[in-house]
C-alpha cells in the first residue's frame, strides 16, 4: 500500500506551467495556480491507473476524488482536497512538472530535503500526509510518508514535515500528498514547502 504512489507517476496532458527560475512557481506547492479544467497546474491528480487494462481509472473506479476547495484554505486562494468515494481507502497526488526534474533533481543531490505542507483532516479513519521518494540506478534508495504520525482522525490545519537525503547517486525523485482511510474522509493540503540543508528552495 505504503508503494502505491508509483500508481501516480504519469503526466497530465497540458499541466506544464514552467516559469524559468522560480521553483515556487514552477512546482506550484501552494496549489494556487490552476488549469482551466479546475486542476492545480503542474499537479497529476487523475484517477489512478489499471496496471492490467494500462488505462486510467475515473475517481469513481479509483475509490477518491481529488479536487481544488477554494472554500477550506489555510492561506492564498485554494487548497487541495483529497476525499475517499464510497469503496475507496488510498488517494493520492504527485507533482507532476517532468519538464523541470531534471533542474530540480541537479540542484538537491547531496543535500538534505525538508519536505512540510500544511494538513487539515476530517473524519480519516487511519493517516494521511505528505510523501517523498528517491530512485537510484537499481531502485528505490530513500522513502518517507507519514503513515506512522498521528494525522487521523478531524484536526484543524498543522503544519507537518520530514527530512530525507538526496544522494549524489540518485536518477529521479517524486513527491505529492496521500491519505489512507476506509469508510470515508477528507483531507485538505496547503502550502508546502520544500528546504534544502536548512535553506528556503520553493514554497
Amino acid at each position: 500500500m505504503i508503494r502505491a504512489t508509483s500508481l501516480f507517476c504519469f503526466c497530465l496532458a497540458g499541466s506544464f506551467w514552467v516559469t524559468e527560475g522560480n521553483p515556487s512557481a514552477i512546482l506550484n506547492l501552494n496549489f494556487d495556480e490552476r488549469t482551466q479544467d479546475g486542476i492545480p497546474v503542474n499537479w497529476y491528480t487523475g484517477g489512478g491507473f489499471d496496471t492490467l487494462s494500462r488505462q486510467f481509472l475515473s475517481d469513481s473506479a479509483s475509490g477518491f476524488s481529488v479536487t481544488l476547495d477554494s472554500t477550506v484554505v489555510q492561506n492564498g486562494k485554494y487548497s487541495l482536497l483529497i476525499q475517499t468515494l464510497p469503496g475507496g481507502s488510498w488517494g493520492s497526488a504527485r507533482e507532476d512538472c517532468i519538464e523541470y526534474f531534471d533542474t530540480l533533481l541537479k540542484n538537491l543531490r547531496g543535500k538534505t530535503v525538508t519536505f512540510s505542507g500544511w494538513i487539515r483532516t476530517e473524519n480519516i479513519s487511519k493517516w494521511a500526509g505528505l510523501w517523498w521518494t528517491v530512485d537510484g540506478p537499481h531502485g528505490t534508495i530513500a522513502y518517507k510518508n507519514m503513515y506512522d504520525k498521528a494525522t487521523g482522525g478531524t484536526r484543524d490545519w498543522q503544519k507537518y514535515s520530514f527530512s530525507l537525503p538526496i544522494s549524489d547517486s540518485a536518477t529521479s525523485i517524486d513527491f505529492g500528498v496521500n491519505m489512507n482511510s476506509s469508510g470515508g474522509g477528507k483531507v485538505w493540503f496547503d502550502n508546502l514547502e520544500i528546504d534544502t540543508n536548512g535553506v528556503a528552495y520553493a514554497k
